[in-house]
């Protein structure tokens, strides 16, 4: 976020009394930048940074890596992590990408298969929530843009939704944050939780 105003009292995060910390970064992650990493390495005493050359996810350990998985082992075994003289302390080359199966290779027992068929009730989502509660998801989260909001409530299947109000104002020419078919009615929610923090409204709603 970019503020209008400098922070009055920065915090210090080089205390000499942490332990050594270990730091994972994949150099093209989108949602943290490799830069911030390179930089938290340097301003955290004593930490190492693992780095994953080519790697575009944001969570990367756990994920196959034997490379990566092998120095978070050590670390969590021993408290031990790796030191270097360049910029990381070490690198990782990233997994090549999958490659998808053939039509003959690809069956409808295959595990994903049943879940990609859905794939095919784009512009349905009440048809959607009903194949995933076949399948035994009765419980669904979404997290989308205006447009898939605004196909949830037409198709009147939405009985929650977290909404967070952040201090900034800003104009443009933004849409509001359901976009989509026209509801005869509007839905009335109710408000059954509301935190603040930092100026900061969480709010939560639910269908009576």
């Amino acid at each position: 976020a970019f503020w209008p105003t400098d922070s009055l009292r920065p915090v210090d995060i080089s205390n000499h009394r942490l332990p050594p910390t270990l730091l994972f970064q994949a150099t093209n992650d989108a949602a943290t930048p490799y830069e911030g990493g390179v930089t938290v390495h340097q301003q955290l005493r004593g930490s190492s940074l693992v780095v994953e050359q080519g790697g575009g996810n944001h969570g990367i350990t756990l994920s196959g890596n034997a490379c990566l998985d092998k120095y978070l082992a050590t670390y969590l075994t021993d408290g031990k992590v790796p030191r270097g003289d360049g910029e990381a302390d070490a690198v990782c080359k990233t997994l090549p990408d999958p490659k998808p199966l053939t039509t003959k290779a690809a069956s409808t027992s295959a595990r994903g298969s049943a879940l990609h068929g859905l794939l095919g009730f784009r512009g349905d989502p009440a048809r959607a929530v009903r194949a995933l509660g076949d399948l035994g998801h009765p419980r669904l989260l979404t997290e989308g843009g205006p447009r898939l909001l605004g196909q949830l409530i037409a198709a009147d299947v939405l009985d929650e939704m977290c909404l967070t109000l952040s201090p900034m104002l800003a104009a443009g020419e933004s849409q509001r944050i359901a976009g989509g078919p026209p509801v005869p009615l509007p839905r009335r929610f109710e408000l059954v939780s509301l935190l603040e923090e930092a100026g900061f409204v969480y709010s939560r709603y639910r269908r009576p």
